[in-house]
Order: C-alpha cells, then sequence, then structure tokens
C-alpha cells in the first residue's frame, strides 16, 4: 500500500524535519501575508482558497491536500491531489473546492502545501 503525498507530510510535521519548519515561516511569509493577507482562523474561507493555491502555485509549490479543521463545526473532509489525478495538476483544487461548496463548508479550510528545497532556498 503507497502512502499519499498528504501522510508524508504529516508525519513530517509530527517529526517537525528542518524542512517542514522552513516551510511554515515561507508560507506565513509570502503566502499568507505577501501581497496582501489573508485571514487564517482555524483555517481558510472557501473564498480564498482558490487564491492561496494560486500563490502556491506561483511559487512553484503544490497543494498536496486540503482539510477541514477537525475542531470546526463542519465533518471532517480530506481530499488528497492523489485521489483525483495521477500526476500532479492544479486543476485538482478546483475539485476539491467544488465539493466543499457542494457540502456547505464556508471556512475552517486547511490547505496542505508542499515546496521544493530550492524555492525555500531562494528566500
Amino acid at each position: 500500500m503507497k502512502m499519499t503525498e498528504l501522510a508524508i507530510k504529516k508525519l513530517d510535521r509530527f517529526t517537525n524535519t528542518d524542512h517542514c519548519e522552513r516551510e511554515q515561516e515561507f508560507i506565513e511569509k509570502f503566502i499568507y501575508i505577501a501581497p496582501t493577507q489573508i485571514e487564517f482562523n482555524q483555517g481558510l474561507s472557501i473564498e480564498n482558497l482558490i487564491q492561496i493555491a494560486d500563490r502556491c502555485h506561483k511559487f512553484k509549490g503544490r497543494i498536496i491536500g486540503i482539510e477541514t479543521n477537525p475542531n470546526s463545526e463542519y465533518s471532517l473532509f480530506v481530499f488528497c491531489w492523489e485521489d483525483y489525478c495521477d500526476t500532479y495538476s492544479p486543476d485538482w483544487v478546483w475539485n476539491a473546492y467544488m465539493e466543499l461548496l457542494i457540502n456547505n463548508v464556508e471556512n475552517c479550510i486547511i490547505p496542505i502545501m508542499d515546496f521544493p528545497s530550492f524555492v525555500l532556498d531562494q528566500y
């Protein structure tokens, strides 16, 4: 059984790897804040999900998963890019976005991003 990239990323975050720390700093500084700040209160609002995905992809990152905050009022949803395509395509985010809309999830959405080391090294 092959693990999804989302599962691997969660393990890396749990063990607090150096890459994950650098990645989180990068995300906070360049994805959520610049050029304009996007509010992140227990997650994103549905209106901001596509904008964050666009910012992520412009920096050569990937949205490898999208989930709802387990402490929110919403049912737990977990979407992995591998469920939508064989090779990564940014378009998969739109499908997850539509599923969240259909299920009336308006906020508390957490995108899980992945950035290669060479991107983090540039900033």
